[in-house]
């Protein structure tokens, strides 16, 4: 199953969607010319926090943090990534089955850390912060 979720021709935008059970607040912000940036909050969980955007490219792994499914954009008329001009025409935003001929079937895993004043390093994991 394939839904296609409804865009406005709009740089900046948010919504609320509700996609197989999971209540979510989508964001999206168009920052520079060719970069399009995706937010999305699901059941009150943070999923993923301003992940930019390509052409049929999961922008939430699957399964992460408990999101099932896949959401994506689509070019129709090429292999562009998205802008928020071709919304509504041109670039779709998908949620399910990712495509027969996905670019890239997963999202490689971020791990996001900080570093201190000191030099060390601070990460989280699924049991709190680590410092390396």
């Amino acid at each position: 199953m394939i839904l296609e979720i409804p865009l406005q021709s709009f740089p900046m935008q948010q919504f609320e969607i509700t996609l197989e059970g999971q209540y979510c607040h989508i964001e999206l912000l168009q920052r520079a010319e060719n970069e399009l940036y995706f937010s999305l909050i699901a059941n009150n969980v943070a999923i993923c926090d301003s992940v930019l955007c390509f052409d049929r490219v999961p922008v939430v792994a699957t399964d992460y943090r408990g999101f099932v499914g896949n959401i994506y954009f689509e070019d129709t008329k090429g292999e562009l990534d998205p802008v928020y001009t071709g919304f509504g025409s041109r670039y779709r935003l998908l949620y399910g089955d990712l495509p027969a001929d996905p670019i890239i079937s997963e999202v490689p895993e971020v791990i996001s850390y900080l570093i201190m004043d000191n030099g060390a390093y601070i990460t989280q994991d699924d049991g709190g912060l680590i410092i390396l």
